[in-house]
């Protein structure tokens, strides 16, 4: 989960510096983040939950920093 949360932060960094990310877009991935980790920890749910979140909130900022133009 530390890797997952290192490039979610990561991501907002590079978004941010390269203009393609507001600083609304930031602070709203920020608190989805926040708000789901304490969701799940107030419900006590285990953290490979949270850790699909936050793998769901990577690529989610990774389709809009490269807007869908990925060649796998």
């Amino acid at each position: 989960m530390f890797y997952l949360a290192a490039i979610f932060l990561a991501l907002l960094i590079i978004g941010r510096y390269m203009g393609e990310l507001n600083w609304s877009h930031v602070l709203l991935c920020l608190f989805g983040a926040i708000a789901a980790l304490i969701t799940f920890r107030f419900l006590g749910w285990p953290t490979h939950f949270y850790a699909l979140v936050l793998a769901a909130l990577d690529v989610g900022l990774v389709f809009r920093l490269f807007k869908g133009d990925l060649q796998l």
